[in-house]
């Protein structure tokens, strides 16, 4: 009876797991080339920011129906943050590090991660 209930959990966790590894969601990588504003969706993970064909200030903002823990990249390919900003909004009624609704970038490699309860982290 034993070897029964063994294999039972045996087989419960493997099925478990696959379930899993398949809900979780693929990163994607994605290359923008022009500088006008930009809706970052739930499917999106990295985005290349390669603005190089008439650049100006562009805003991002980011994605209303995100899952907690769920990141998001922006990555400048050209360096040409720090002289043609790009300045990510958070969807309304969230915050980014509890105390913004908008962030401008300074570097050429930022993350945000959304925590749940409409709060968003940033690491520059």
């Amino acid at each position: 009876m034993n070897l029964k209930l063994l294999a039972a959990w045996v087989v419960a966790t493997i099925v478990s797991s696959a379930i899993g590894a398949s809900a979780e969601q693929p990163r994607s990588a994605r290359i923008v080339t022009s500088s006008e504003d930009l809706q970052i969706t739930k499917a999106d993970h990295t985005i290349g920011l390669k603005r190089e064909v008439n650049p100006h200030k562009t805003v991002l903002t980011l994605p209303p129906d995100a899952e907690p823990d769920q990141e998001f990249i922006i990555d400048d390919l050209v360096g040409n943050f720090r002289t043609i900003s790009v300045t990510v909004r958070a969807p309304g009624g969230h915050m980014i590090l509890n105390r913004r609704t908008l962030w401008v970038l300074d570097s050429n490699h930022v993350a945000f991660r959304y925590f749940g309860e409409k709060l968003w982290s940033v690491e520059p």
